[in-house]
C-alpha cells in the first residue's frame, strides 16, 4: 500500500511541477515593479548560497576588527554605500546587521522533504524570486552580484533578463572542476543531465553578466570557456582575509587546543567540503604518519563533509597523532600554522595565502589557480591530482630537508607580496567598478 501511495505522489509531484514550470515564463514576464532608482545612496544585492554568515559571539576586539573589515571587503564595491547579502533556505526569516555598511536578509522557505518534493522546487523558486524583486525595488538596489560556481546562477540570471537589473558574477572557483567530487547517488545518465543543465546554466549566467570578476587567471579562464563576455570579463585578486601576524600575538604550542605533540606537524585547515579535494590529500597525510612516526597531523576546519572526514581519520591507522579542533577564529588559526612545519592544502583559496604569509612549506595539488602563486620545485610542493602517493612522497620530501623547505616557505612569501598588496587590490577594484558604472 505504501508504494502505491509513494508512486501517486510521485506522478502527481511530477505533473504539478511540469504545469509550474510551463507557467514560470509568463509569470515572470508580466510581474513587473517600478524600475527607477535614486543613483544618491545605491546599493547592491549578493545572492547567496549556504547557510547565512552571522557576526561571531567572539570577546576578541582584535580578531572582531579583522572580521569587520574583511567582510566590508568581501561584499562592498567601490561606488556603493550599502551591500545586502540574500540567504533563502529552511533558516528563520531574519533582517540583521553584518557589519556596518552590510546587511543579511534571510527568507525561510518550503522543507525540502520527499513528498511533493519537485513541485516545491518551483515554488521556492518563484517565492524567492517575487521576494527578490521587492528586496530591489524597495531597498534602491541597482545592481545584483552572484558567485560562481553557486547555485543562485539560474535566479541572477533570470532578474538580469526579466528586471533588466545590471549583474555582477564574481568568479571564485572552477565549477567545472568542483562538480567531479560530488557524491551523486544516482546513475550515469541521471549525472549526466545534470551536467548538461548546469552547464547550460552557467553559460546563461555568463552570458547575461555585465560584469565578471575573476579572482584569479584560472577562474577567468573558467568563465570565458563557460560564455562570458571576454570584453566585460576583469581579472583580480581576493583580499588577503588575515593580517600579517605579529610574533608577539603568537599562541604558545603548549595552550593551543588538540595540537600535536610530535616532533613535526602537517596542518591542513578549510571548509569540510567536496570541492576542496581533502579526502584525497588526507589519504596521502596518513600514507606518511605511517612511514615517520615522529609525524603528526592537525585538520582544521568544519562543514557538510566532517562526519566522513571523521570517518576517513578512524579508518586511517594513526588516528592517536590526528587531532582536529574544529573551528578556530582566524587569529588563533595563524598560531597553528606559525607551530607547524608543512601546510597540506589540496585547493587553496585563503588558506593559501595564509600559509604563503608565513612561509610555510607548501604541499598542493597541481590544479587550479595554484600555479599563479607558487612553483613546483621552487615555492612549492606540488602532486598530480588526486595521486595521495604522490602527497605522501612531498610531505616527506619537505619534513626530511627542513633547509630547502624553509627556502620554497620564502620564496612563496616573496611572490605573495608580490601579487596580494591589499592597496593595488582595492586601487584594482576601483578601476573595474569605474569601468561599470560607465558602461552603465
Amino acid at each position: 500500500m505504501k508504494k502505491i501511495v509513494n508512486i501517486l505522489h510521485g506522478i502527481a509531484d511530477s505533473i504539478l511541477f511540469f504545469f509550474l514550470c510551463g507557467l514560470v515564463p509568463f509569470i515572470l514576464l508580466f510581474y513587473k515593479k517600478r524600475k527607477t532608482y535614486s543613483k544618491e545612496k545605491m546599493a547592491i544585492l549578493f545572492l547567496a548560497s549556504g547557510k547565512p554568515i552571522k557576526p561571531p559571539s567572539i570577546e576578541d576586539k582584535k580578531y572582531m576588527k579583522e572580521w569587520h573589515e574583511y567582510f566590508q571587503k568581501q561584499f562592498l564595491r567601490p561606488g556603493y554605500q550599502e551591500t545586502f547579502v540574500y540567504y533563502a533556505g529552511e533558516f528563520e526569516s531574519e533582517v540583521y546587521q553584518l557589519t556596518k555598511n552590510v546587511k543579511g536578509v534571510v527568507q525561510k522557505l518550503l522543507d525540502d522533504q520527499e513528498i511533493f518534493k519537485k513541485t516545491k522546487r518551483v515554488i521556492n523558486f518563484l517565492k524567492c524570486y517575487f521576494f527578490v524583486v521587492n528586496l530591489i525595488d524597495n531597498q534602491n538596489i541597482t545592481a545584483i552580484s552572484a558567485y560562481a560556481p553557486s547555485d543562485q546562477l539560474f535566479l541572477a540570471a533570470l532578474l538580469r533578463i526579466f528586471k533588466k537589473i545590471p549583474l555582477i558574477i564574481a568568479v571564485m572557483g572552477n565549477g567545472d572542476l568542483s562538480r567531479s567530487e560530488y557524491p551523486f547517488k544516482f546513475g550515469k545518465m541521471k549525472k549526466f543531465i545534470l551536467y548538461v543543465l548546469e552547464k547550460v546554466i552557467a553559460e546563461l549566467a555568463f552570458h547575461q553578466a555585465d560584469l565578471v570578476m575573476a579572482y584569479n587567471n584560472h577562474c577567468g579562464d573558467f568563465a570565458l570557456c563557460n560564455g562570458a563576455d571576454a570584453k566585460k570579463i576583469r581579472r583580480t585578486r581576493i583580499y588577503p582575509c588575515v593580517k600579517p601576524i605579529n610574533k608577539s600575538h603568537i599562541i604558545s604550542q603548549n595552550d593551543l587546543d588538540k595540537f600535536p605533540k610530535t616532533k613535526k606537524t602537517i596542518i591542513t585547515w578549510s571548509r569540510f567540503s567536496y570541492e576542496k579535494k581533502l579526502p584525497f590529500a588526507l589519504k596521502g597525510a596518513f600514507k606518511a604518519l605511517a612511514a615517520d612516526q615522529d609525524l603528526g597531523l592537525c585538520i582544521i576546519g568544519y562543514g557538510p563533509m566532517a562526519a566522513e572526514i571523521e570517518i576517513l581519520v578512524k579508518d586511517s591507522g594513526v588516528t592517536e597523532r590526528i587531532f582536529m579542533p574544529g573551528f578556530i577564529p582566524s587569529h588563533q588559526l595563524m598560531s597553528y600554522i606559525f607551530h607547524s612545519d608543512v601546510a597540506l592544502i589540496p585547493l587553496g583559496g585563503f588558506a593559501l595565502l595564509e600559509a604563503a604569509m608565513l612561509k610555510k612549506a607548501i604541499v598542493c595539488f597541481d590544479i587550479e589557480w595554484h600555479h599563479e602563486l607558487l612553483t613546483d620545485g621552487y615555492s612549492g610542493y606540488f602532486a598530480d591530482y588526486p595521486n595521495s602517493d604522490q602527497i605522501c612522497a612531498q610531505i616527506l620530501e619537505a619534513i626530511n630537508d627542513p633547509i630547502e623547505a624553509k627556502k620554497r616557505g620564502e620564496r612563496a612569501y616573496k611572490r605573495y607580496k608580490l601579487l596580494f598588496d591589499e592597496e593595488k587590490i582595492y586601487k584594482r577594484e576601483q578601476q573595474i567598478m569605474g569601468e561599470f558604472f560607465e558602461r552603465m
